[in-house]
């Protein structure tokens, strides 16, 4: 009698994975939740000034946008790998082959570049459209 209710324990308590995944749940919609509402944000903020007439560098504002997800990157990896884990990533990523995703990471900035530029030609949904496209 024993024996079975320690297998039915077993069975019915939560696997050691399964229990951090589903705590870390609430915390990954609401990054993604705060990179959605970044991008809205940036995309109907530069549609506006850029149709508005105010000239600035199409490549700044791309660099900035970039730089910008820096704090939030660097707040996911102490809330999901906590603050003891935070130097060795950022040593890791910076010493162990540094230009891996360069060429990766090149594409996406002049795309980020032309995707401004166009920001400046389309309609609001083409752009939206075309935005999106990159993730498939």
């Amino acid at each position: 009698s024993r024996s079975t209710k320690r297998v039915a324990a077993a069975r019915c308590a939560p696997r050691k994975g399964e229990q951090q995944q589903a705590n870390f749940a609430p915390l990954s919609a609401i990054f993604l939740a705060m990179l959605v509402v970044h991008k809205c944000l940036t995309d109907g903020l530069s549609r506006y000034t850029r149709t508005s007439g105010i000239a600035y560098s199409a490549t700044t504002v791309a660099i900035l946008g970039e730089v910008a997800k820096v704090p939030v990157h660097l707040v996911s990896i102490l809330m999901f790998e906590g603050r003891s884990a935070l130097y060795p990533i950022l040593r890791s990523s910076i010493t162990n082959q540094p230009f891996a995703l360069a060429l990766s990471g090149l594409a996406y900035s002049v795309q980020n570049i032309l995707y401004f530029q166009a920001l400046s030609h389309l309609s609001a949904a083409s752009y939206q459209l075309l935005s999106q496209s990159k993730l498939l």
